[in-house]
């Protein structure tokens, strides 16, 4: 049975690596859940995107992947701002996505109430599914 089009979620992508990014969108294009996308290069635009609509006035994303291993600002700065601010993304999964395979950044990466998965790169359709999303 086919998706159809309105049922199509949104996801987030924030990561440095355009080509991580790329892949990263044909997995999750790949499980016929996501057909929204929106991308961001860096923590910088991501949290200028967040700041210019500080009411999430927009349409919310479904799931946010988020890299740790960024210039500028990474993925804990990011997380930070999020705390910070207690920005509230109702019925949004906040996953952490990096290559670290280092046990304290999952940890850390728990520590913060809005971050519901942690998954290492590179995504896989089950990663996908395992988010129960």
């Amino acid at each position: 049975m086919a998706v159809e089009k309105e049922s199509k979620k949104v996801a987030w992508i924030i990561d440095d690596d355009p080509i991580a990014r790329l892949l990263i969108k044909r997995t999750l294009e790949r499980t016929k859940y996501y057909g929204f996308f929106e991308e961001f290069s860096d923590g910088v635009d991501f949290i200028s995107k967040l700041k210019v609509s500080a009411n999430l006035e927009f349409p919310k994303p479904d799931l946010v992947l988020l890299d740790i291993n960024m210039p500028q600002k990474d993925g804990w700065e990011v997380l930070d701002f999020i705390a910070k601010e207690d920005i509230k993304f109702e019925n949004c999964i906040i996953v952490v996505l990096t290559s670290s395979i280092n046990p304290r950044d999952k940890k850390k990466a728990f520590s913060y109430k809005h971050v519901s998965g942690f998954l290492n790169k590179p995504l896989k359709q089950d990663d996908v599914k395992s988010l129960n999303i």
